[in-house]
């Protein structure tokens, strides 16, 4: 009597179809419940402190504030690395953590020695230390349309807290809002009149303005609280201060001073498809199901569009979930599209009943990972572009166990001239053992997917676990639901196809004929394979397969910054805008005159305060459009040169492999060393074959106006601080109150009026009050004059810091030539010539090295094991050497299908590599299994041990490229960013098994020990 699971199952058909429908029915209920994403959430692992300190210039800023948490929180353990940002009236520490550290703790920590520092200047404002959370946008609403901006403000705020309601919404913010502002205003004429600075009228409203609680009475009849309510919050309450008595009158503020309410001055545009607007950000986090918010999103928003004034419209623009459903959609059609090449091919090379089984197991082992992927033990996996290609990978590697065992069954069937549950447990306990340690190799392949630390490893890790859960759950549906089946199955050769006895036939009699001359001539062979190995090696390394870090992934959108001249004034910057925006309605206009189509959908253009301007471009979704976004992007730069005023122009893909693909972060303690090297890296980037634009991050000089007291203030006993002071409150202004009107902060600032503050030679006039109380125009206490300043100050690491970026057209050259040429520059000039000064990689190149040297050493961990789960069932420790060699001759099986579809190599190529490894080695594991089944295999039995597991090897080799076929031949340019991960993994697996089919009984065959007797060492 048989025992153990495998033949209880057999015996026990309900317990397996109840297995099958417990695995069926809950996969199909997640899918209802389970959280469908764009892509997995991204760690960050940075934290985040930043300041504000109103009217100081950069310098100060770095001084007073940045060495200051710089120096604080430099050696608390898990920092990484840290970065810093200091410009006008703000600055920034952005804190990078060593991978898996633990956040709380150092943020703890950042934040209490960032409270411990005690000598921060008077006036900044309290510090805001955060982690940064990696909110992923869904969509933005856009309302706009003919109405003052008051108005339009209004309503977003309003449409914005209504959303903000909606059910599965985390985020929904106005990020370019224009925030609101009390304007006082006094000119230097009352001032002189009334005898008050601006010093004094603020004091004076601070303690006129404000609630002040008197405590509490007991009286009999119960506890009276007294308090007065004097602070005011409107303009009219403003302007009814008195802020002095003069001869028995009441001097208001009206009286002295203008008050209205406005919004701040920051010298801040933004547009719309041509008009006026706000723009609403809606954010997920976390396992939001971003589908079903877009949904209520869109329903409120058709509602809403009812009730709103004439001439203002709502609008929804880059929405990310048209894209996921779209690519959600596009693999689950490329996984029943697999299904069913899988299912045809079976069932014309095997048995469609068998084929059945098989394909019905593929779906039963989805719908039992997809119940497991919300477990919080694996980490609450969602429904994403990545998860759902882990399922298109292993397609065909799932189909590959099951065909083995099914296989196995039938062969066995044969044999005995029945299907009855002896012999379906005899065939499936023969290939039992290689079958379960193959997908035991094949699951340590996904290991490294799921062990990676970095920014993205979210993606691969999603990947790699939903992988070993497939296989896990197969191994579970291929030895103990799949067998059951099996029993009763019709074996008549009748039923046999055409194809499946000329596959028969080839396998027992034209591949024995093969491999025996193969045997025959196997130094001339071995030979071949060797010469194939150097040739495809040294076409790789010649540069004809460009290396790419990501493949370029299509976007229907564009994005361009516009770097100004440092001080360029707000009307200019919004004129070099609107040109911009000129220049693309005449590419557009080019376009639909050739084409008859229109490509710009949206448009939109802001500018927040000095900041660089910035165009976002939404364009018609590429498969309605005849041009590709890059064309758009190539006649637009043609068209807008470079402008008067402008430092320079980016114009880029927005998505989110898109930025500029080589970047490196130049440091130095010397300012103008640094300087100096980024400059020259940069003209050697601009004259480097293929880069096509290249953007540095330094701030050049802008012009300040620098204080100098003159005798006659000092005879009057003022100090330079004193006069730069009372400058600093005419100009900028003094932040009198700060009120929360509705849920925003509204500043009540106190200044001269606007047309007092435009000019330079304005402040020639700016009242100073002595320290007698008299009042002097500043040119007779002090002078100026134009000083070059820089605009931002960058450190990495306590030391300043340059960012050079350049895009790399990989069609001509890769970014990885470029980044050689670089750094050969380096060594060879820059080095000699600036001796202070360092270079590395910064960007999305540095995350790329850092991948890849974890994947490098997470690799020969796995082999180690791989080669250790070989040992066990082969009994050996040479025999397992045969079959890791086979592992990169596969790799360049994979080089070949990225020369025969002509794609750039790139990182996902590699990860396809790793996945590749365990499929070739499963494959490899059965056939060295069965040779091995007499301890010294003769020549005659490695051939018809080799012939007897050529059809479930072809079978299984060919299967897992028909599951990955579909993604092959995607025209969908959505699909173009996995590519190349299908590419390694189908064409090497179809390349290996040839490899596998040859070399091994080859190797075995030679009879070596250690050195060429491996057969010995049985």
């Amino acid at each position: 009597m048989n025992r153990g699971i495998i033949a209880w199952f057999i015996a026990n058909p309900i317990a397996a179809n109840f297995l099958m429908a417990l695995l069926i029915i809950s996969g199909v209920v997640s899918v209802f419940n389970i959280a469908k994403q764009y892509e997995p959430e991204k760690q960050q692992d940075k934290i985040l402190v930043s300041a504000v300190y109103p009217g100081a210039v950069p310098q100060e800023v770095e001084e007073s504030i940045v060495v200051k948490i710089e120096e604080r929180t430099k050696f608390i353990e898990g920092i990484e690395k840290f970065e810093s940002t200091s410009q006008f009236s703000a600055g920034s520490v952005l804190f990078h953590l060593a991978d898996g550290d633990d956040m709380a703790r150092v943020l703890r920590e950042i934040r209490s020695e960032v409270n411990a520092i005690s000598t921060f200047p008077v006036g900044m404002e309290s510090l805001v230390v955060q982690e940064v959370k990696n909110w992923r946008r869904l969509m933005f609403v856009q309302l706009y349309g003919e109405a003052d901006p008051q108005t339009i403000k209004e309503i977003t705020k309003d449409i914005r807290d209504d959303i903000a309601q909606l059910e599965g919404v985390s985020k929904a913010h106005i990020p370019w809002i224009e925030k609101y502002e009390i304007a006082i205003e006094v000119s230097p004429e009352k001032i002189l009149q009334y005898q008050l600075s601006l010093d004094e009228i603020a004091s004076k409203i601070r303690l006129i303005s404000q609630n002040i609680g008197g405590g509490v009475l007991r009286s009999q009849s119960g506890d009276i609280k007294v308090y007065s309510n004097n602070k005011a919050r409107h303009v009219h309450e403003f302007e009814n201060l008195v802020i002095v008595q003069r001869a028995g009158r009441s001097i208001k503020l009206k009286d002295i001073a203008t008050v209205t309410d406005t919004f701040e001055e920051k010298g801040s545009f933004f547009g719309f498809n041509g008009h006026g607007g706000e723009a609403i950000a809606i954010d997920s986090i976390g396992n939001q199901n971003d589908l079903a918010v877009s949904e209520r999103v869109y329903a409120y928003l058709e509602q809403k569009r009812a009730t709103l004034p004439d001439g203002i419209k709502l609008e929804v623009w880059s929405d990310n979930s048209y894209y996921l459903a779209g690519r959600l959609m596009l693999l689950v059609e490329n996984i029943l599209v697999g299904s069913v090449l899988i299912f045809i091919f079976i069932g014309l090379f095997l048995n469609l009943q068998l084929a059945f089984w098989v394909v019905l197991g593929v779906f039963t082992t989805i719908s039992g990972v997809v119940a497991l992927m919300p477990l919080d033990a694996l980490g609450s996996i969602s429904i994403n572009m990545f998860s759902l290609f882990a399922f298109i990978l292993v397609l065909g590697i799932v189909v590959d166990d099951a065909v083995i065992i099914g296989e196995g069954a039938y062969q066995e069937c044969e044999h005995a001239g029945n299907a009855n549950a002896e012999t379906i447990y005899k065939g499936v306990k023969k290939v039992s053992t290689p079958a379960i340690f193959g997908v035991l190799t094949t699951i340590l392949a996904f290991v490294p997917l799921v062990m990676l630390q970095s920014e993205s490893s979210s993606l691969w890790n999603t990947i790699g676990i939903v992988a070993i859960l497939c296989l896990l759950v197969s191994l579970v549906e291929s030895k103990l639901i799949l067998p059951s089946h099996l029993v009763g199955m019709r074996l008549q050769r009748k039923q046999d196809s055409k194809l499946s006895r000329q596959l028969q036939q080839l396998a027992t009699h034209h591949y024995p004929r093969f491999l025996s001359n193969c045997l025959d001539n196997r130094g001339m062979v071995l030979l071949l394979f060797c010469a194939v190995f150097f040739s495809l090696y040294a076409y790789y390394k010649s540069g004809h397969i460009k290396t790419v870090l990501w493949p370029e992934l299509p976007s229907d959108y564009i994005n361009v910054v516009i770097k100004g001249n440092e001080g360029l004034p707000n009307r200019d910057a919004h004129l070099i805008v609107q040109d911009a925006i000129a220049a693309l309605d005449e590419v557009e206009q080019s376009l639909f005159d050739a084409h008859g189509v229109e490509v710009v959908k949206h448009h939109l253009y802001w500018r927040q305060g000095d900041s660089d301007s910035g165009i976002f471009v939404e364009l018609i979704k590429a498969e309605d459009r005849p041009v590709s976004t890059d064309d758009i992007i190539v006649l637009w730069r043609e068209k807008i040169g470079m402008p008067a005023g402008v430092k320079s122009i980016s114009i880029d893909q927005a998505s989110s492999s898109a930025g500029p693909n080589f970047a490196l972060s130049i440091t130095s303690q010397s300012p103008s060393q640094l300087l100096n090297a980024a400059a020259d890296i940069k003209q050697y980037l601009i004259n480097t074959k293929g880069v096509m634009e290249a953007f540095d991050s330094s701030h050049g000089g802008t012009e300040q106006l620098k204080l100098a007291i003159l005798p006659q203030g000092e005879f009057l006993g003022l100090t330079v601080s004193d006069i730069a002071l009372q400058v600093r409150q005419s100009v900028y202004g003094i932040e009198v109150h700060r009120l929360i009107k509705g849920s925003e902060d509204t500043k009540v600032m106190l200044r001269y009026p606007k047309a007092l503050r435009i000019e330079a030679s304005d402040i020639d006039d700016v009242l100073i009050k002595t320290p007698a109380g008299h009042f002097v125009p500043l040119q007779q206490v002090a002078t100026y004059h134009y000083e070059s300043a820089v605009s931002q100050i960058q450190r990495v690491n306590g030391v300043n810091a340059i960012h050079v970026s350049a895009y790399v057209n990989d069609t001509l050259v890769s970014p990885e030539q470029v980044q050689q040429a670089v750094m050969t520059f380096f060594d060879t000039q820059i080095k000699t010539q600036y001796p202070q000064v360092a270079v590395k990689l910064s960007g999305n190149a540095l995350e790329a090295q850092k991948t890849m040297l974890q994947m490098y050493g997470l690799f020969f961990v796995v082999t180690v094991l791989i080669y250790g789960a070989l040992a066990i069932p082969l009994r050996s420790y040479f025999k397992p050497l045969i079959i890791l060699l086979v592992i990169p001759l596969s790799f360049f099986g994979a080089l070949v299908g990225h020369i025969v579809l002509d794609i750039n190599v790139s990182l996902l190529s590699f990860m396809g590599c790793m996945a590749l490894s365990g499929v070739v080695v499963n494959d490899s594991l059965v056939l060295m299994h069965q040779i091995y089944q007499t301890p010294n295999p003769t020549r005659a039995e490695i051939i018809r041990a080799c012939a007897s597991r050529f059809r479930p090897i072809f079978i299984n080799s060919f299967t897992t490229f028909l599951g990955l076929v579909p993604l092959l031949i995607e025209s969908n340019p959505q699909s173009l960013f996995i590519v190349p991960m299908a590419v390694s993994l189908s064409f090497g697996v179809l390349l290996s098994s040839m490899i596998t089919l040859v070399l091994i009984p080859l190797l075995v065959s030679m009879k070596f020990n250690f050195k060429f007797n491996l057969y010995r060492t049985a």
